[in-house]
C-alpha cells in the first residue's frame, strides 16, 4: 500500500505554495509561524479564521512551520505521510472486519490512488482533508476493539478519536452514522447472534443509544462550523442561492461524482457554479437515479448487505459537502469525495467477485482485471499530481478542463502578477470581469495591478467595487488606502486603513501603511508605533524596516535608525535607499570610511547619492580610492 501510494504521488514532494488558499493557511499567517505556545493552541481552538473551525488543523501546521518553516516539501510530505497512514488503517479495519484480505486489500488501493483524492493530498490548504481522515480510520479501527470487548475504557477511545477528527474537519459528523452501517454489516450487531436476520425496533434503539454520546458530539461540532463558516461570510444566503438551485446541484452532483469515479477525466481544482438556472432535466434524471438505486441495494441487502452499506455510506458522508448548506462559489469538488467513495468501493470490491463468481474463467480474469484497474489509476493520479506543480499551471489545466472558470481566470491572473506578467494577468482578469463582473476578489486584483502601473483612478474604481460588493474584505482597504495614499488623499486614505486594521487586527501591511500617511502628516511619533507594529507582526518587510529608521533619524535616534537600516539591508542587501540612508547616518555619527563604503554599495546598486552630501563627506574624508564612481 505505502508503495503504490508512493510511487502515484512522489511527485508532490515538489510542488509549491498556491495562491488559493495557501497563503491565508500557512505563508501568511503569522499565528501558524509561530512558537507552539498556550497562546497559540488558544487561538487554534477558539478562532474562526478563513472561516473554519480545525483547531488540530492549525496545530499540525504549526508543528510543520517549526520543522520546514516555508518549505514546501515539508508540508507536502505530512499530507502524503498521513494519506499513506489513513489507507494502511482502512485497510487494516476492513480486514478485521470482514476477514477478507484481497477485497479490504483492494478497496484501500483505490482509496490511495485514485486520482480524484490527488487534491486532497497535494494541496497544502487541505491538511484537514487527509488529518481528518486519519482519525476516521483510527476511530473505526477503535471502534472494531470496543466492539470486540464492550467497556468504557474502550468507548472513550472511539469518542477522543471522534473528537480530534471532528477538531480537524468536521466532515466526520457523519462517522456515527457509518458505524451503525457497519454494525449492520459486516459486524452483524443487528441480532444477539451475530448473523443476518430481519431488522428489529429493538436492535436499532439498542446501537443508535450506543451512538447518542458520538453523535451529540457531531451535533455540537456541526453547530460551531456553522457559526464559524455564517460569520466569516462563507455561506451563500438563500437569496443568492435558492433551495432550488441547492438541491438540483446537489442531485446532479451525487451523480457526477460517481461519473469522475469511474472516468477521472478533466478534473479540476474548482468547478464554478452555474450562472444560469440549473438544467432541470439533469436533476430530475439524476433524482430518479438516485432513488433507483436506493431501492434497488435496499431490496437486495438481506442478500448482498455490502449494496446497501455502501450506497448509504456514498450518500450519507456526503451530505455535509453535497452543497444544501452553499460554502463558497464551486458546484462540486474532487476533495469532497476522499471519504465517501470508500462506501462505492466497497461496492465494488464485493460485487465484481461476486458478478464474476458465475463466470467460468471469472476467478482467473479478476486479478488481472484489479491489477489492470489499479495501474491505470496510478497513471492517472501521477498525471494529476504534476497540475499542482504551481498556481500557473494548476490553473491553466482548470481553464482547459472547465468552461466559464471566472475562479481559474482570476487565480491564474494573480499568479501572473505576482511573476510580473502584468499584460498576461490582465487578459485573464477581464476574462473573469466578462464572466462573473460580481465577483469581488476580480475587481480586488484589478485594482492592485492598476495601482501598481500608475493608473490611479481606474484602480480606485476597481477597488471601491470590490468593497461594494465585498465590504470586510481587509486587503481591498488596504490597496484602497495604498491608491489614495498615492494621489494624495491622506484623509480617506487613513480611513481604509484603518477599516482595514478594524476587520483584520494583526494585518502588518496596513500598519505600515497607516504609518505611512501618519508620517507625511508631521505626526512621526504615531508613524514609528504603526512601523513598529508592522515590524512585529512581520519583521521580514525590508521596506518597513527603512522607513522606520528614517522616522527615528528625523527624531535624532541615529543609533537606533543605524540598525533599522542595517537590519533593512540584511533582509535585502540591494535595497539602494537603505544604504544611502545607511551612509548618511555614518556620517552624521562621525564614521566616514564606513560612509563611503555604503555610498560604493548605493553606487553598486544603482542610484547615486545626492551630489550635496557627496561634496560634505568628501570634505570630511577624501574618497577612498575603491570607492567606485557612479553606475
Amino acid at each position: 500500500m505505502a508503495i503504490i501510494t508512493l510511487a502515484s504521488f512522489w511527485r508532490v514532494l515538489v510542488c509549491g505554495f498556491l495562491n488559493y488558499d495557501d497563503y491565508e493557511f500557512v505563508t501568511l499567517n503569522r499565528h501558524v509561524q509561530t512558537h507552539f505556545t498556550w497562546e497559540a493552541v488558544k487561538w487554534a481552538m477558539t478562532t474562526g479564521y478563513e472561516a473554519n473551525w480545525q483547531p488540530l488543523t492549525w496545530m499540525s501546521y504549526m508543528l510543520d512551520w517549526r520543522l520546514y518553516k516555508l518549505n514546501p516539501l515539508g508540508y507536502h510530505l505530512t499530507n502524503l505521510l498521513l494519506h499513506i497512514a489513513s489507507t494502511v488503517l482502512l485497510f487494516l479495519a476492513l480486514r478485521r472486519m470482514t476477514g477478507s484480505l484481497w477485497r479490504s486489500a483492494f478497496v484501500a488501493a483505490l482509496f490511495a490512488i485514485h486520482p480524484l483524492h490527488v487534491e486532497s493530498v497535494a494541496w497544502v490548504a487541505e491538511r484537514k482533508d487527509v488529518l481528518s481522515t486519519f482519525f476516521w480510520m483510527l476511530t473505526m479501527w477503535l471502534y472494531l476493539g470496543y466492539v470486540d470487548r464492550p467497556g468504557a475504557g474502550r468507548y472513550l477511545l472511539v469518542a477522543l478519536a471522534l473528537g480530534l477528527g471532528l477538531m480537524s474537519k468536521t466532515m466526520l459528523v457523519t462517522l456515527p452514522i457509518v458505524l451503525l452501517l457497519l454494525d449492520y454489516w459486516p459486524l452483524g450487531r443487528f441480532t444477539q447472534a451475530g448473523k443476518k436476520a430481519r431488522i428489529t425496533a429493538s436492535a436499532i434503539r439498542r446501537l443508535v443509544w450506543e451512538k447518542s454520546p458520538l453523535l451529540v458530539l457531531s451535533a455540537v461540532a456541526s453547530v460551531i462550523i456553522f457559526l464559524a463558516q455564517r460569520y466569516g461570510g462563507a455561506v451563500s444566503s438563500l437569496k443568492l442561492m435558492p433551495v432550488g438551485i441547492r438541491v438540483s446541484n446537489a442531485l446532479v452532483s451525487y451523480v457526477k461524482y460517481l461519473a469522475k469515479m469511474v472516468w477521472p477525466d478533466n478534473l479540476a481544482v474548482i468547478y464554478p457554479l452555474p450562472s444560469n438556472s440549473p438544467w432541470v432535466w439533469q436533476a430530475v434524471g439524476s433524482a430518479l437515479l438516485l432513488i433507483c438505486v436506493t431501492i434497488l441495494v435496499i431490496r437486495a441487502a438481506g442478500r448482498r448487505p455490502y449494496l446497501a452499506v455502501g450506497w448509504l455510506w456514498y450518500g450519507i458522508s456526503l451530505l455535509p459537502v453535497i452543497g444544501l448548506v452553499q460554502i463558497g462559489t464551486a458546484a462540486m469538488a474532487d476533495r469532497y469525495t476522499y471519504v465517501p467513495l470508500i462506501g462505492i468501493f466497497i461496492i465494488i470490491a464485493w460485487g465484481v467477485p461476486d458478478l464474476l463468481a458465475r463466470v467460468r474463467v471469472g476467478e482467473r480474469v479478476l486479478p488481472v482485471l484489479a491489477c489492470a484497474v489499479t495501474a491505470a489509476l496510478m497513471v492517472c493520479t501521477w498525471i494529476q499530481v504534476g497540475y499542482w506543480r504551481s498556481s500557473i499551471t494548476l490553473f491553466q489545466h482548470a481553464l482547459r478542463v472547465t468552461t466559464g472558470n471566472y475562479v481559474a481566470h482570476n487565480c491564474l491572473g494573480e499568479a501572473l502578477r505576482v511573476q510580473g506578467k502584468t499584460d498576461q494577468a490582465l487578459e485573464h482578469l477581464y476574462k473573469a470581469l466578462a464572466i462573473q463582473p460580481t465577483y469581488s476578489p476580480i475587481h480586488a486584483n484589478l485594482g492592485i495591478i492598476l495601482c501598481e502601473h500608475g493608473r490611479l483612478d481606474e484602480s480606485i474604481a476597481h477597488l471601491r467595487e470590490a468593497l461594494r460588493l465585498d465590504p470586510m474584505d481587509p486587503y481591498a482597504h488596504l490597496n484602497l488606502g495604498v491608491s489614495l495614499n498615492r494621489q494624495g488623499k491622506l484623509e480617506e486614505a487613513m480611513e481604509h486603513f484603518s477599516r482595514a486594521l478594524d476587520i483584520k487586527p494583526d494585518l502588518a501591511s496596513a500598519h505600515y501603511g497607516a504609518g505611512l500617511v501618519l508620517d507625511q502628516q508631521g505626526k512621526t511619533q504615531e508613524a514609528i508605533r504603526e512601523y513598529r507594529e508592522a515590524i512585529r507582526l512581520n519583521p521580514n518587510v525590508a521596506q518597513v524596516h527603512g522607513n522606520l529608521g528614517l522616522a527615528l533619524m528625523s527624531q535624532g535616534k541615529g543609533d537606533e535608525a543605524i540598525r533599522e537600516y542595517q537590519e533593512a539591508i540584511r533582509l535585502e542587501p540591494d535595497l539602494a535607499s537603505a544604504h544611502n540612508n545607511l551612509a548618511i547616518s555614518l556620517y552624521l555619527k562621525g564614521d566616514y570610511a564606513e560612509a563611503w563604503k555604503e555610498v560604493r554599495l548605493c553606487r553598486k546598486y544603482g542610484l547615486n547619492p545626492h551630489p550635496g552630501f557627496i561634496k560634505a563627506l568628501s570634505q570630511k574624508m577624501p574618497e577612498p580610492a575603491d570607492s567606485g564612481k557612479g553606475p
